[in-house]
């Protein structure tokens, strides 16, 4: 029960928890153990290569324009990406290959990050270029074509047009801000084309003029256009720019502020004010389609487990893991585009505002409503957002509130699921007295004397609960018939079909199966016939059914002697409401200045399904 995003552990109390993640964070090797996700660089044959990753990523060593290559040799299948130059020999930190790409126009890194499922590679601007800035990247791949996709990002597609890698809209991103009021960091525009045929093609990137030379951008800016072979189920957005970032190494989520300039001029004097804005962001961490196999399970108890950092104030900080309830993947993801959620479930915590802490949240009730086929596509993470329209004019706005959790892409500590639960209990063995036959589900029986015995065993040793449906017991069983016989001899007289054996003490029993007209028989054999009046016929739990509009809907019965009760009385229906609020009357005995006796349901109070009884019963 073991995979490279979840695993599976038995107790010998007999329940089992399935930890599962967001993302690859194992990687399964050729004698079936398994690894945890390593993408530490180490040299190896003139290359770097990650420890342990999804894929198999090359990154040059320098000495060549070779950048980096992601192969599936399995599938004939490469993509690999070269730098117009030859490269210099990279300085390694941790998972990134770090290349001095400098000019006498530009100041500037080029970094490749080994990721758990890809690369991706960045040019980091040092200083504020002095002149136009285009970079042209030669792209050779091998059973894949390169392209845009409509959403501005990019895509690798197999011979027969599917997606085997992707990367969502390439941006800019500026050094993080030492101002906690203009925090996270801001994002630019870049312009990505592809050009050229496919196997020999060239990425061409072209950051935003005005937003390198604007004056409030904080150096060094980062230019990323990431691609992925795998896709990975976490990423963030934000309110300002819209964007999704499904390849950053956090998932950011709460509220970012910005600034924006306002201009005011009286006369011919201009003034330039910098107001603060909020900018929210959300994260979104899906665990694939099920989430370790608990659908049908009885989940005892599930943990989302973040680690992460917070920056901001401690004062008044919320997290909330709501359930999604539609399907999103991370390359159509964004803040228009923002999948459906539901509060049933929800959780909202004041977790630690430190550094490196983890954050667990207490989603029983969601795995249980996952477990019983309320649809799984993950969660929703955000913080209390403040819409007000009088943010900028506030004369002391709230400053930036945020964490930073580990995503999949980190390389460690991903979100992770955790669930608790149980085995089914054995399907009951069923016996019985006095069964003439069985159908399907159901027992057949023409006595009203029937004995049932259920027995079962459940793993976690607690008593279980079972439903039993009685059906019409005095409606007369049918007697199939005769199919006649081709030949010519005679037919066979049909039987009668059996009377309803009386049950004793019983004076009125309604089946409601009519299906047409107005009368409602009595099948009790005391005469207690029914009129319906403002209902309608409809599909029942067993045969026909009528149904009431909760207002004018009656059936009418006149009054006799066997209705008016005197002594012990048993009153039962089986409905199906619509509504539970206030007092919903199944059964009511009128008499001439009170009720006799009445069957009704109400939540008011906590009470449930009642009878009430009052006054004299004639």
């Amino acid at each position: 029960m073991d995979s490279e995003t979840s695993w599976t552990w038995a107790y010998p109390d007999s329940h089992l928890t399935t930890e599962t993640w967001a993302g690859p964070a194992r990687v399964k090797q050729p004698d079936g153990t398994f690894r945890w996700v390593d993408t530490t660089l180490e040299e190896r044959d003139g290359a770097l290569y990650p420890k342990v990753a999804k894929v198999g990523v090359r990154i040059g060593d320098g000495g060549d324009t070779h950048l980096a290559t992601l192969e599936r040799a399995e599938k004939g299948q490469s993509f690999a990406v070269d730098w117009p130059a030859k490269l210099p020999k990279p300085r390694i930190e941790g998972n990134k290959a770090i290349y001095d790409i400098s000019t006498s126009d530009l100041k500037a890194d080029l970094v490749v990050t080994a990721l758990a499922t890809g690369f991706r590679h960045d040019v980091v601007l040092r200083e504020r270029p002095t002149g136009p800035v285009e970079f042209r990247l030669p792209v050779r791949t091998e059973g894949l074509k390169l392209s845009e996709t409509k959403a501005g990002g990019l895509k690798l597609t197999d011979a027969k047009g599917k997606v085997v890698a992707s990367a969502a809209e390439p941006f800019m991103m500026e050094a993080p801000s030492t101002d906690a009021k203009s925090a996270p960091n801001m994002r630019g525009q870049i312009d990505t084309q592809v050009v050229g045929k496919a196997g020999d093609q060239t990425l061409v990137i072209k950051p935003d003029p005005k937003f390198l030379a604007d004056k409030d951008t904080t150096y060094p800016v980062t230019v990323d256009p990431t691609v992925s072979l795998t896709a990975t189920m976490d990423a963030w957005i934000q309110s300002r720019t819209g964007a999704a970032d499904a390849t950053d190494s956090v998932l950011n989520v709460g509220t970012g502020t910005y600034y924006q300039s306002e201009r005011r001029c009286s006369g011919s004097v201009c003034s330039y004010t910098n107001k603060i804005y909020p900018n929210f962001l959300r994260g979104y961490v899906g665990f694939g389609d099920d989430a370790g196999g608990v659908a049908g399970k009885y989940v005892e108890s599930a943990t989302l487990q973040l680690l992460g950092s917070y920056a901001g104030s401690c004062v008044g900080r919320t997290l909330t893991a709501s359930p999604v309830t539609s399907s999103w993947d991370t390359d159509s993801l964004s803040w228009n585009l923002r999948p459906s959620t539901t509060s049933t479930g929800a959780v909202t915590i004041t977790p630690s505002c430190g550094s490196d802490t983890v954050t667990s949240l207490n989603v029983t009730q969601m795995a249980r409503n996952w477990s019983a086929g309320g649809g799984f596509y993950g969660v929703e993470l955000k913080s209390t957002e403040d819409t007000r329209s009088s943010w900028p004019d506030e004369s002391n706005p709230i400053s930036a509130q945020y964490w930073s959790f580990y995503s999949v892409e980190s390389g460690q500590s991903p979100p992770k699921l955790s669930v608790n639960y149980l085995l089914p209990p054995e399907i009951p063995t069923v016996t019985g007295e006095s069964i003439d036959s069985i159908a399907g589900t159901d027992a057949i029986s023409r006595t009203s004397d029937v004995k049932v015995n259920y027995s079962s065993t459940s793993i976690d040793g607690k008593k279980l609960d079972y439903l039993v449906s009685i059906s019409d017991p005095t409606t007369p069983i049918p007697v199939p018939t005769t199919t006649p016989s081709p030949s010519p001899s005679p037919s066979p007289t049909p039987s009668p079909s059996p009377a309803g054996t009386a049950v004793p003490g019983l004076v009125a029993a309604y089946g409601m199966n009519e299906g047409t007209g107005t009368a409602v028989a009595d099948q009790s054999g005391t005469g207690n016939a029914g009129t319906a009046s403002g209902t309608a016929w409809a599909v029942g739990k067993f045969g026909q059914a009528l149904s009431f509009n909760g207002t004018s809907s009656r059936v009418n019965v006149n009054n006799s002697a066997s209705l008016q009760l005197t002594n012990k009385m048993t009153i039962e229906a089986w409905v199906k409401p619509s509504s539970v609020s206030g007092y919903r009357t199944v059964i009511m005995k009128e008499a001439s200045s009170d009720a006799s006796y009445a069957l009704y349901s109400s939540i008011n109070g906590g009470f449930f399904p009642g009878m009430g009884m009052s006054g004299p019963t004639s």
